[in-house]
């Protein structure tokens, strides 16, 4: 059986860098990376991605191609009033956003991570993983069929919203909002070359559209998901009455959707108890998840598997194992506290629904409950 130091279960952004971390502390790294991961939103890449991309894996890895994504200027926004607001990111001095063809993306971070000496294993999907004091044991399929296993001292969960590796170990997931996204994508228009990010609230949540490589236009509702229509027929349009929006709307007057029906996923902010254990560590959506309007899934996604690939070298280190756990914890919930922060303060700004069951909703929330207390679980959501 082939043993490594590290196993990372996700090949996202989180997983990536958490690999990449450990790999260039001289551990040894095995990857897991599922292709039969649901698609999802996560197209935008805030200021300083590509900058904190070059940190955690070093220039030589190239694990990211600029010319393969689209440099987004600005920030549209009408919300809390109907006049559109502009925020310049060239005033930025982190640089540029990124509208991001996702599966290069992701492919390039997995290639970088190849090119550090991590054992990438594509299309695997983790069957079983079992810990005992030699330390754990995972089994895995692959697409051509049988069981392999292979052994690792440390465990990493990168494997998204489920976090199954985590929540195995007992660890508890609290849900902050029943946030869903339906999204599509649409045939951009020959002459819609605009880049930025566009953001529109309207009674029942809010939508935001976004140009991607190759002339896609990503277009996005967000709601909870009680107030989505349960009829398929009816979230068709429901995706079509993005056409009439005041300021995404002029974009899809010409144009078609790509997609033969629009996709529904959870877009919940979420975070875990607790972010590691003895021998296991989370991150990137597994951890925490951030409201889309954040702008900081990517960023978060790379920042939290660094600190989980820093201390699986930690937990390997032995006497500094449970400061490097605690250091991890500590930097996750940093992140989170500041996140849900800035969410009370976006929602705060758009009062011009106040009766609406979705803005009454956030406004109640941020009036008098504490959003960093542990609240509820309730039932995951998934798309139909």
């Amino acid at each position: 059986m082939k043993r490594f130091d590290v196993a990372v279960v996700g090949g996202g952004p989180a997983g990536c860098a958490a690999a990449a971390a450990a790999a260039r502390l001289g551990r040894t790294v095995v990857l897991f990376s599922s292709a039969s991961a649901e698609p999802g939103i996560g197209e935008g890449a805030a200021p300083g991605t590509a900058q904190l991309i070059a940190e955690i894996f070093g220039d030589e890895a190239k694990a990211f191609t600029p010319d393969a994504h689209l440099r987004c200027p600005s920030i549209v926004s009408a919300w809390g009033q109907p006049e559109p607001s502009v925020v310049e990111h060239m005033l930025n001095p982190l640089g540029d956003a990124w509208n991001l063809d996702r599966e290069r993306f992701d492919a390039d971070l997995r290639s970088g991570a190849e090119r550090l000496g991590v054992d990438l294993r594509s299309d695997a999907r983790l069957t079983e993983a079992r810990r005992d004091a030699a330390g754990w044991t995972i089994a895995f399929a692959l697409p051509e069929g049988g069981t392999h296993s292979l052994s690792a001292r440390v465990i990493v969960d990168a494997s998204g919203r489920g976090a199954r590796v985590a929540r195995r170990r007992g660890a508890r997931k609290y849900h902050l909002d029943r946030l869903v996204a339906l999204w599509t994508v649409w045939a951009a228009g020959e002459r819609d070359r605009s880049a930025s990010m566009y953001i529109e609230a309207v009674r029942r949540g809010w939508w935001y559209s976004v140009l991607l490589p190759r002339q896609r236009r990503m277009v996005v509702h967000l709601t909870d998901a009680d107030l989505l229509p349960a009829d398929p027929r009816e979230r068709a349009d429901l995706a079509e009455s993005a056409r009439r929006l005041e300021l995404i709307g002029p974009a899809l007057s010409d144009v078609r959707q790509v997609l033969d029906r629009p996709n529904v996923c959870s877009a919940r902010s979420a975070w875990l108890d607790r972010f590691g254990g003895t021998a296991w560590l989370c991150a990137g959506d597994a951890a925490c998840t951030f409201d889309p309007l954040s702008g900081r899934g990517i960023v978060a996604a790379l920042l939290t598997g660094r600190t989980a690939g820093l201390a699986a070298d930690g937990l390997l280190a032995g006497s500094a194992g449970e400061a490097a756990v605690n250091e991890h914890h500590d930097a996750l919930g940093a992140m989170l506290a500041d996140a849900l922060i800035e969410r009370k303060d976006v929602y705060r700004a758009e009062a011009r629904w106040p009766d609406a069951e979705f803005w009454s909703r956030r406004h109640s929330l941020t009036e008098g409950t504490s959003e960093t207390q542990a609240l509820p679980e309730v039932a995951e959501v998934h798309a139909d």
